[in-house]
């Protein structure tokens, strides 16, 4: 993560010349392109929102991080989240299913609950990689939220 701070110095000595400011928001130009940024000082940008940054000034993320002065140092970290899932039993199959609703996930086949809760997990994460909490209708089904480590 990069402070706000950080990523608009970095963008200055990349040649982004400071046009106006109104409170965080900072119009920079280069070579006839007005460009605005927009975070405060303090805040953290973590990698998905410098990759953003970025994209904008027409750089990569790592030209961002090897501008001169050091550019913006970048702490890679994971997010973790609970997500949603709903397992159900079916008694034809007498196997357990389970639906994700985001990311749009479904699959099943599994003997126990508990390696369906494993098959799940994988499936996010491959999911996640490239809500709604549903209803506890039936005995059969649960609703259970799942722990994802993103990054």
């Amino acid at each position: 993560m990069a402070k706000g701070r950080q990523v608009k110095k970095a963008l200055l000595k990349a040649g982004w010349v400071r046009v106006r400011q109104s409170g965080s928001h900072v119009h920079l130009r280069r070579d006839g392109r007005l460009e605005t940024f927009s975070y405060h000082d303090g805040v953290e940008l973590g990698t998905t929102q410098l990759r953003f940054v970025a994209k904008k000034f027409d750089m990569s993320l790592e030209e961002l991080k090897r501008l001169p002065g050091g550019g913006v140092q970048v702490e890679e970290v994971a997010a973790q989240t609970r997500i949603p899932v709903e397992f159900f039993y079916d008694e034809e199959a007498q196997n357990w299913g389970f639906v994700v609703d985001t990311p749009s996930v479904v699959g099943g086949g599994d003997a126990t609950l508990d390696a369906a809760m494993q098959h799940a997990a994988e499936a996010i994460a491959f999911a996640l990689e490239g809500s709604r909490p549903a209803a506890v209708t039936a005995a059969d089904r649960r609703v259970e939220y799942l722990p994802v480590v993103v990054g």
